[in-house]
Order: structure tokens, then sequence, then C-alpha cells
């Protein structure tokens, strides 16, 4: 149980930590906009690698908490209860695969689309900055 809510919390901060590196990103560019607009652009490019890492470690971490998940219910399955672990594996908690939109748009793949997306804005953001009042 330790082990799978070190990986949950894993998670949920780096999904925090990117959303924070999203607005200093933000913030820093509105400023540079006033005073320096030829330089603007190295901000979002100097971010732009946070999404990817993050999205590399939530994905190490996924088969992690994954492996925590099995060994739990292993555990409950050799104690004879059916409890917490062998709940979150069963088919009766998520919708089974296809019947409906919401089954195949999972938590990971927000992740991944907010880690990755994050990473690919920010270069767009800092090549448009560039064009626009780059040196």
């Amino acid at each position: 149980g330790n082990n799978y809510r070190f990986f949950l919390r894993w998670r949920h901060a780096a999904f925090a930590g990117n959303l924070i590196v999203i607005g200093a990103v933000l913030s820093f560019s509105v400023a540079a906009f006033k005073d320096a607009k030829e330089l603007m652009w190295i901000i979002p490019l100097i971010a732009s690698p946070v999404g990817l890492l993050l999205w590399i470690i939530d994905v190490r971490n996924r088969s992690l908490y994954h492996v925590a998940n099995r060994a739990g219910k292993e555990i409950e399955d050799s104690e004879g209860i059916a409890g917490f672990y062998s709940k979150l594996i069963s088919e009766d908690v998520a919708l089974p695969k296809g019947t409906s939109v919401f089954s195949t748009w999972t938590q990971s793949l927000a992740i991944d689309i907010l880690f990755l997306g994050s990473s690919v804005v920010m270069i767009l953001l800092s090549l448009f900055f560039y064009i626009n009042w780059g040196s």
C-alpha cells in the first residue's frame, strides 16, 4: 500500500509541477514582452524539455504502481480476502474496454497528452516568439 501511494504521489506532484512550469513560462514571457522582446523566445525553449522528462518519469512509475497493485492482490489472495487491490485490478472497477468513449480515454492518456503536449507547445511558442520578436 505504501509503495502504491508513493508512486501515485509522484504522478500528482509531476502533474502539478508541469502546470507550475507552464504558468511560470507564461508569466516570464509576459514580463519579457515588456522588457526584452528579442530574448523572449529563450524562456519556452528552456522549459520545453520539462514535459518530456516528466512523461518519462510517469511512464516508469506506471509500471511500478501496477507492480504494487499486483503484489497487493497476491497478498490479499493468499490471506483469502478480496480487498482494495483485488477490486482495483478486477474488471468491475473500470468500464470494460470499448463500451464507452471514456473507457479508452484513461488517466494515463490524459497525462501523456499534457506532458508531451506541453513540450511541443513550448517549442512552437519559442519558434513563434523567435520569428516575431527574435534577434
